[in-house]
């Protein structure tokens, strides 16, 4: 089954949880034209996450804090979750590369 573009949107209806927007999301996509249009407010439930998220990330780029929402939707996970697990695997491995692992 194709998925339907969402080319306005206002095609995206307001989402009461996540299972909703899940689903959702499973059947549609965004239209290329509106993936470059991020000057829209989020809405839903995966709003409050993409906000917090930000407040664990505060530094990153516009381009990077969008690509960990992207992979965050994809793997169905939360992003904050997605931050702790990158910081952790980046701290083991400049951990062995300097020889500190060893003493762990």
């Amino acid at each position: 089954m194709a998925m339907k573009k969402i080319k306005s949107w206002d095609e995206i209806p307001h989402f009461e949880s996540e299972d909703e927007e899940r689903e959702f999301w499973e059947t549609h996509s965004i239209s290329p034209s509106l993936a470059n249009d991020f000057d829209r407010p989020a809405r839903g439930p995966m709003a409050r996450k993409m906000r917090e998220a930000r407040t664990m990330a505060p530094n990153l780029d516009d381009d990077t804090f969008r690509r960990l929402i992207e992979l965050s939707v994809v793997e169905e996970v939360d992003p904050r979750d997605l931050i702790s697990r990158f910081i952790a695997d980046g701290l083991r491995e400049e951990e062995k590369r300097i020889g500190l692992a060893d003493r762990r």
